[in-house]
């Protein structure tokens, strides 16, 4: 059986019913190998090994309620879905395995109403996939929740993730993956992460509270956009880091984390614009928004970044802070107010845009680096 050989550092289609299995056919039982459309009359628990397989293309696999429970010994999967397409598994209960859910390649595979918890690795976990919907699910106390890994084109919609230990909903290397409307609570790493080079997704709209980072975009993440969400009592808000470039941060609400709101740490070319930053810095003097070289490798630099019309307010520590040596970062239009230290700290070689505006803010000059008109 294929595993996802990776380490964590850390719309849609309408359901039809599946048919009932047919008059005579055995029960279903733990290990099986499904080869057409079923929906489960029981519930498996204490499966020794695998819960069940999907073993042909075109099957819905119908919970109906209903539970898949492992031992919660070995290295097992509650459902294999390997190498096929056109897949639905929906509307029941997962629980102890290794592997939730594990889908290795295919196209087309959806897995939509699941409860799945408890799982050692993933609660549900894609690899190698494409055309993946994962829709609605409840996922908790597991060691990631939504794993999407080296897919191309996925939903990740409407799904209710806590307690992850590793990552609430990592995505790696893959391409064109939309995390929408999730909300994820409690997870030990990043709320989402886009990591390995994920590029042209979507992270629109989510709700993100006591994660380590409510949103991380790490290892040359790029042209992923990261708008409307909301975002609230995590240790970091939004990080750009170790390379991640051409990335948009747009829109969102940033509120009450730990240390910083958004920070964009050793990553160039990146947009950050109209996001409301508020409160940040409880533990320390982290400030609003921060622009600065990777503290590994000060030489990795963030250059030709642009912060415009971003809102920094009642922050702990600056509201915006531009570190030395970064190069040609714009700041144009933002507002900087009664936040503990300056408005706006820009250091030399940063591009003053014109019309910021900071007001009441600890530091009386108010602003250092670019020109501030005081806010009305």
């Amino acid at each position: 059986m294929a595993k996802l050989t990776l380490l964590l550092a850390v719309s849609l289609l309408f359901l039809a019913p599946a048919p009932l299995a047919a008059a005579g056919r055995a029960p279903v039982a733990c290990g099986d190998t499904i080869t057409q459309d079923t929906r489960l009359t029981a519930n498996l628990i204490d499966c020794p090994g695998t819960g069940l397989v999907i073993g042909a293309d075109g099957i819905t696999l119908d919970l109906a309620g209903h539970t898949i429970d492992g031992d919660g010994v070995g290295d097992d999967d509650g459902i294999d879905v390997e190498q096929h397409r056109d897949v639905t598994v929906a509307g029941g209960t997962v629980r102890q395995f290794t592997e939730g859910i594990l889908v290795v390649g295919g196209r087309n595979v959806t897995v939509r109403g699941v409860t799945s918890v408890q799982h050692g690795h993933g609660a549900i976990t894609a690899d190698g996939t494409r055309s993946l919907v994962v829709d609605g699910n409840v996922i908790r106390d597991s060691g990631a929740g939504i794993i999407v890994a080296r897919t191309e084109s996925a939903i990740v919609h409407a799904n209710r993730v806590s307690a992850s230990a590793f990552g609430g909903i990592p995505v790696f290397a893959s391409r064109d993956v939309g995390v929408a409307g999730n909300t994820v609570t409690g997870s030990g790493a990043a709320g989402v992460g886009l990591l390995d080079g994920s590029s042209d997704g979507e992270v629109v709209g989510n709700t993100l509270s006591r994660n380590g980072a409510a949103i991380a975009l790490v290892d040359g993440a790029s042209d992923n956009l990261v708008a409307g969400n909301a975002i609230a009592r995590n240790d970091s808000g939004v990080i750009l880091d170790v390379g991640t470039h051409d990335d948009r941060v747009l829109d969102n609400a940033i509120v009450d984390s730990t240390f910083e709101g958004i920070a964009v740490v050793g990553s160039d070319a990146n947009l950050v614009a109209r996001n409301y930053v508020a409160r940040n810095g409880g533990a320390e003097a982290a400030g609003g928004i921060v622009v600065i070289a990777l503290p590994d490798d000060p030489a990795q630099t963030s250059d030709f970044n642009t912060l415009s019309a971003n809102e920094a307010i009642d922050n702990r520590g600056d509201g915006i802070a531009v570190g030395p040596a970064q190069h040609q970062n714009v700041l144009r239009a933002n507002r900087a107010d009664r936040n503990s230290a300056l408005g706006i700290d820009a250091a030399a070689g940063t591009i003053d845009g014109g019309h910021n505006m900071a007001a009441r803010n600890g530091d009386a000059r108010q602003c250092v680096g670019v020109v501030c008109a005081p806010s009305p």
